[in-house]
C-alpha cells in the first residue's frame, strides 16, 4: 500500500503544481464507501411518507429501528428526509433557563401534571386530560392515563397506582390546579388553613408537596407533556389505521 506523502513531498508538489498539487489522487473522483444509492432510500422516504407522516425525525427512527430493521444514523435518515422536503429544517433551540439540578435517586420526587389537548387524532372534537407522573431523577413516565377532566378522583387515581408499585416519594411537585391547592379569594396564594383533599392524603402518608408558581418551575413535567403530545397522539393515528405492510429497511 502507498504511504501518505511527507510534508517535504506535499511542499515539492505546491511548489510544482500550485494548491492543486495537494489533492489526493488515490481517492479523487470515487465516492465514498457509505455512498448510499437513491433506490436504496426509496423503502424509507415512502414508508415516513404513507404512514409515519408527521413524526419528529428522532421518533420516527425509533419506531423505524424498532419494527422496521432500520440501520441508519439518525443524521443520515434527518438529511434524507430533509433532502426529500417531507420534514423542514428547525434551528435548534436554546436554553433560556437555568434548570433545576435532578434528585439523586429514582423516587425522591415526583411530577404530576394534567394537558388538556386533542390526543385523539381521529377524533379532535373531544380534548381529554392525560394525567401524567414523571419521575425527577431518571425523567422516567411511571404512570399516564387519560381522563375527561383533570379531578380529585383522577388524581388520587394516579398516585394510588404509582404509590402502590414504585412506593412513597419524599416529594410531590405540582402546579396549583383546583385539586392541588386552594386559591380561592386568595389572588392565586395558596391557603394553608383550607387544605384540599390531595394535601390532606399526602400529609398523612408524609409526602412533602410542593406546589410550582410558574410554567418554567415545573420544567421536566412541561418538556415530558410537550413529548407526549409530539408522540403519543401520532402513535394513536398509526395504530388506528389500517395501513398496507411496508417494506423491510
Amino acid at each position: 500500500m502507498r504511504q501518505a506523502p511527507t510534508a517535504q513531498e506535499r511542499v515539492m508538489k505546491v511548489c510544482e503544481f500550485g494548491m492543486t498539487g495537494l489533492v489526493d489522487g488515490r481517492t479523487r473522483g470515487h465516492r465514498s464507501p457509505r455512498w448510499v444509492q437513491p433506490k436504496d432510500l426509496e423503502p424509507l422516504l415512502r414508508l415516513y411518507r404513507e404512514r409515519y407522516q408527521g413524526f419528529n425525525v428522532r421518533h420516527f427512527c425509533a419506531i423505524a429501528r424498532r419494527q422496521h430493521g432500520l440501520a441508519w444514523s439518525y443524521s443520515f435518515v434527518r438529511q434524507a428526509l430533509q433532502r426529500a422536503g417531507l420534514v423542514k429544517k428547525h434551528r435548534a433551540r436554546g436554553r433560556h433557563f437555568v434548570r433545576r439540578p435532578p434528585r439523586s435517586c429514582f423516587g425522591e420526587m415526583l411530577h404530576l401534571d394534567g394537558s388538556q389537548h386533542a390526543w385523539l387524532a381521529l377524533r379532535p372534537e373531544p380534548r381529554p386530560c392525560l394525567i401524567a407522573v414523571v419521575d425527577d431523577a431518571t425523567r422516567r413516565l411511571l404512570y399516564a392515563q387519560l381522563s375527561e377532566h383533570e379531578t380529585t378522583e383522577a388524581v388520587m387515581a394516579a398516585l394510588h397506582a404509582v404509590f402502590t408499585r414504585h412506593g412513597l416519594p419524599q416529594a410531590l411537585y405540582t402546579d396549583r390546579a383546583g385539586w392541588a391547592a386552594c386559591t380561592r379569594g386568595s389572588a392565586g396564594r395558596p391557603r394553608a388553613e383550607r387544605p384540599t383533599q390531595v394535601q390532606r392524603a399526602l400529609e398523612r402518608l408524609g409526602v412533602e408537596h410542593i406546589l410550582a408558581f410558574s410554567p418554567q418551575a415545573r420544567g421536566r413535567g412541561e418538556r415530558v407533556n410537550r413529548t407526549l403530545q409530539g408522540r403519543l397522539v401520532n402513535e394513536l393515528r398509526v395504530a388506528c389505521q389500517r395501513a398496507p405492510k411496508s417494506p423491510h429497511l
